[in-house]
C-alpha cells in the first residue's frame, strides 16, 4: 500500500459506470473502467493501488495525473468491491479532483475546478 486510505467521507459519491462491474481482479477492473486506453498528450499517468483487503471487501484507489483538461489536473476514484461468488463486484465509487494552478483548489477535494 502506497497511500493511507483517506476514507469514504473525503470523496464525492458518484454512480458506478455503466457496463461490467464484476471481475476476478479489482485492480484490473478499476483500470478497465476508469483508465484511458488511447494515447494522451503531455505527462499523463495512471496509478492503481490496493488500499485495503479483507475477506469481505477490497478498496482500490485509481489515480489519473496530468489529464488533458483545461481545469482538472488530476482525478482519483475510491472503488469499493465486495465478493460475488468467486469474483468481486464494484459496490461504491467516490471521486476527488485536483485543479490546475489558477483554476481552483490544488489539493485533493470534491469542489469543482473552474
Amino acid at each position: 500500500m502506497l497511500d493511507a486510505d483517506p476514507g469514504r467521507a473525503a470523496f464525492e459519491h458518484i454512480p458506478p459506470p455503466i457496463g461490467t462491474t464484476v471481475g476476478a481482479d479489482p485492480l484490473a477492473l478499476a483500470q478497465a473502467l476508469y483508465g484511458i486506453s488511447e494515447p494522451v498528450e503531455g505527462n499523463y499517468s495512471e496509478q492503481v493501488e490496493l488500499l485495503s483487503e479483507t475477506a469481505t471487501q477490497q478498496i482500490v484507489l485509481f489515480t489519473q495525473i496530468g489529464l488533458p483538461d483545461d481545469s482538472v489536473r488530476s482525478q482519483r476514484h475510491r472503488l469499493e468491491f465486495e465478493p460475488q461468488g468467486s469474483d468481486w463486484e464494484l459496490t461504491w465509487v467516490g471521486q476527488q479532483v485536483q485543479c490546475w494552478p489558477g483554476r481552483g483548489h490544488e489539493d485533493w477535494g470534491t469542489d469543482p475546478c473552474s
